[in-house]
């Protein structure tokens, strides 16, 4: 395992309320900090139920007189179906500052050392801005779109009670994507996640030039696997498996989260 990014003296508090009593935005918690209550912002909201009363997070701390609160939430301790304690990263957008460092040390044995990394790359005819535009030492020229993935599957009789599924079909525990909230049931759960994927697809088909590529960061360590949430959201994930059979390059990386560091463990295979 490689360290890929090391905290600043994180701060483990509990959570006491979500959304807070101060200022009732899911995106605000109420948290205590050595007997004082403060708020902290949760940029993954609820996380599909993980961060809630009684929740033990990982904080990181801004001081910057701009924000309603000093703190972050950057993971939340969850105990899996093995009646393990496993940290999981709680900020999505850290997932592009991990990805970043892992391409710059060469960590990943699907991308040849790169040359030029440009950051939300917009393509010319497509609305989606990507994150990642890659130039590589062999010259190719990569489009990449990077997911965080926090969640896993779970077998039927393990299901937390907050959560209905998805069900663990095979004795791995998979980590899906995606999940959280939906307006109607069958619509999909993230329309920006669908239009990235939709015109990775388009860019597979139709532009010789550039190679595209979907990169799911797995932000804990205990999945054997990545698996579309086909329960949740059949749209988007019935997408996904047409475009890994049309050859779009889909790969999922797990990490590993500690209050300390972050680092990177292994590619997992996609479990379709």
């Amino acid at each position: 395992m490689k360290i890929i990014f090391k905290f600043n003296d994180l701060i483990i508090a509990d959570v006491v309320n979500r959304p807070s009593k101060k200022i009732k935005s899911p995106y605000l918690a109420d948290v205590i900090i050595e007997k004082n209550e403060y708020m902290a912002h949760s940029p993954g909201l609820g996380l599909c139920g993980f961060i809630t009363s009684g929740s033990v997070v990982a904080l990181s701390k801004n001081d910057s007189d701009k924000r309603k609160s000093k703190f972050t939430v950057e993971m939340v301790q969850v105990k899996n179906d093995d009646n393990k304690n496993v940290w999981v990263g709680a900020n999505p957008a850290t997932s592009n500052l991990y990805f970043n460092n892992m391409i710059e040390k060469n960590l990943l044995s699907f991308i040849p050392k790169v040359n030029y990394i440009k950051r939300e790359f917009k393509m010319n005819n497509y609305e989606s801005r990507f994150d990642f535009y890659v130039e590589t030492e062999n010259n190719k020229k990569l489009i990449i779109e990077v997911k965080n993935v926090p969640l896993v599957d779970y077998p039927k009789d393990k299901m937390p009670e907050f959560r209905k599924f998805p069900e663990r079909k095979c004795k791995t525990r998979n980590a899906i994507f995606p999940d959280g909230y939906q307006a109607k049931k069958g619509e999909c759960v993230s329309p920006r996640a669908l239009k990235h994927l939709q015109e990775l697809l388009n860019i597979k088909r139709k532009e010789k030039e550039y190679t595209p590529m979907l990169v799911f960061v797995v932000q804990r360590e205990d999945c054997g696997g990545f698996s579309p949430n086909f329960e949740k959201d059949p749209k988007y994930s019935n997408l996904l498996k047409k475009a890994i059979e049309e050859g779009l390059i889909v790969k999922a990386i797990m990490l590993k989260m500690t209050p300390k560091n972050v680092k990177f463990i292994k590619e997992i295979p996609i479990v379709i």
